[in-house]
């Protein structure tokens, strides 16, 4: 189970909150791993107003056909029914999305998303980005820059980024550590050149400083699994 540092969550949260908070974490796979700090990095965001939306996924359920789909929605029903009683108790707005997409294969797979937001507004444009599968306006409503939001899809396969932070291990480059506290691909990442996008940067370190005074503990964990990922 995931320990709460003593931080502003002492005053924000009163106790029934802070239990919830923390079976919630343990609720999100893979953050139930003692070295997955990112769900609770993002929820923690959230829940202090510096990150407008979060969105996490349940662990897809893969199914051979739909007798078994059919199980796998019924197995996931009191999943989700446990989770959303603790969502609650947060009193912010969330919602508990469904989806069953068919592999390649012909097997299909049922998927859980979780969505939380600071109001109603936020979750409500985020939920119909989602539906439209519009990549920008997602970046948007989850805080992300504007222009790593138009750039999104580098979230997606991600590899310039990869091969920026492999190029700057292979030529002695310190990876600064802000890059540990945002969730999105800079709209420009090159380490090596000192290119990279300065908005991504601020709001990267803005995140870093407020957990390193409020919460050292998600921090220290944060820090080391970005820099044990890298």
């Amino acid at each position: 189970m995931v320990s709460i540092a003593k931080s502003n969550l002492e005053t924000l949260l009163n106790k029934k909150q802070r239990e919830a908070y923390t079976k919630i974490l343990d609720l999100l796979p893979p953050s139930n791993c003692f070295n997955y700090p990112l769900n609770e990095l993002e929820l923690y965001l959230v829940l202090n107003g510096l990150k407008p939306a979060a969105w996490f996924a349940l662990t897809g359920i893969y199914c051979h056909d739909k007798v078994a789909l059919r199980g796998a929605a019924l197995s996931r029903k009191e999943y989700e029914k446990t989770l959303s009683c603790e969502l609650d108790k947060l009193h912010l707005p969330y919602a508990v999305t469904r989806e069953i997409s068919r592999e390649s294969t012909g097997s299909y797979v049922y998927n859980t998303y979780i969505s939380i937001a600071t109001n109603e507004k936020t979750l409500k444009s985020l939920l119909k980005a989602s539906k439209r599968q519009d990549n920008e306006e997602i970046g948007k409503a989850l805080g992300y820059p504007l222009d790593a939001s138009k750039a999104f899809d580098k979230t997606i396969n991600g590899d310039d980024f990869s091969k920026s932070i492999k190029n700057a291990k292979n030529a002695g480059i310190q990876i600064p550590s802000w890059l540990a506290y945002i969730s999105f691909i800079p709209e420009q990442s090159d380490l090596v050149n000192k290119s990279v996008s300065k908005s991504s940067e601020v709001l990267g370190k803005k995140y870093r400083e407020f957990v390193r005074d409020k919460n050292p503990g998600l921090a220290k964990r944060v820090e080391d699994f970005f820099y044990k990922k890298a």
